[in-house]
C-alpha cells in the first residue's frame, strides 16, 4: 500500500510540475466559470496572476463580440450536447489589449456524470491572425490594381480542365463572375474569326512555345481586342 501512495504521489507531482511548466497556456474552472488554477503561460498571456483570475470568471476575459458564441458552446457542452470544443477567439487581457488565441475545452465529471471541472488550454496565435489579415488586404489591394489597370487573370488546370478566373477577367469578357469556366468555355467567348487562331496559339504553349497574344473576344456583343501573355 505504502508503494501505490509513493508512486500515485510522484505522479501527481510530476503531472504538476509539466502544468506549471507548459509552454500552452492551460486553465481549470468550475461549471460556472470561476478560475481554480492556472498556469504560468495562461497568466503571462493573459496578464493576470493566479490570485486574479481566482477572483473573477472566464468570461471576463472573453472579446465582447466572441463572447455569446463562446459561451454558448461550454452550454451545449455541461448539458451533454457536446464532449469538448475547439474554437478561436479573442481574450481581453489585463492591459486592455485584445489578443487572438485558440483555444481546446474540455469537460470533467464527477460522480454519476456531474460536471465538475472545465479544462482549457490555450495557445497565443496573433502573429497568425495578423498574417491573416494582411493576406486578405494584399488580396483586395491587388484587385483593386487590376480593376483599375483592366488587367485580368487566370489560370487553367489542364488536367482537370477547370479555368480559374479573376473578377476583372469576368469584366474584360463579359461573363457573370463566378460563372463555372472551363477551356471550351474560353474559346467560346473569343470572336469566331479568331477562334482557330488562339487555339493552336494555347497549344504551342503547352508545348513549350511563348503564349504572348492579342485577339478579339466578344463580351455583351460588343467587340474588344485584348491581350494575354
Amino acid at each position: 500500500r505504502r508503494r501505490i501512495e509513493e508512486a500515485l504521489r510522484e505522479s501527481e507531482a510530476k503531472f504538476r510540475s509539466a502544468f506549471a511548466e507548459a509552454a500552452i497556456g492551460f486553465a481549470m474552472t468550475d461549471p460556472e466559470g470561476r478560475y481554480l488554477d492556472a498556469n504560468a503561460a495562461y497568466c503571462r498571456l493573459t496578464g493576470y496572476c493566479l490570485e486574479e483570475l481566482r477572483a473573477t470568471r472566464y468570461q471576463k476575459l472573453l472579446h465582447p463580440e466572441d463572447c455569446e458564441r463562446n459561451v454558448a458552446l461550454v452550454e451545449r457542452m455541461l448539458a451533454g450536447r457536446i464532449h469538448d470544443f475547439t474554437l478561436e477567439n479573442r481574450y481581453i487581457c489585463k492591459n486592455g489589449q485584445p489578443v487572438w488565441i485558440r483555444k481546446s475545452v474540455s469537460l470533467l465529471r464527477g460522480a454519476h456524470g456531474v460536471p465538475q471541472w472545465i479544462i482549457a488550454l490555450i495557445q497565443d496565435i496573433s502573429a497568425q491572425k495578423q498574417a491573416e489579415e494582411s493576406l486578405v488586404q494584399s488580396r483586395e489591394d491587388f484587385a483593386r490594381a487590376q480593376e483599375v489597370g483592366q488587367i485580368g487573370w487566370w489560370r487553367l488546370d489542364v488536367r482537370r480542365n477547370v479555368l480559374t478566373w479573376s473578377d476583372q477577367n469576368y469584366r474584360i469578357f463579359g461573363i457573370l463572375p463566378g460563372t463555372p469556366m472551363t477551356y471550351e468555355g474560353f474559346l467560346a467567348a473569343c470572336h469566331p474569326e479568331d477562334r482557330e487562331y488562339v487555339d493552336m496559339q494555347w497549344k504551342a504553349g503547352l508545348r513549350g512555345d511563348r503564349y504572348d497574344i492579342e485577339h478579339r473576344v466578344v463580351a455583351s456583343g460588343r467587340v474588344k481586342w485584348v491581350r494575354e501573355k
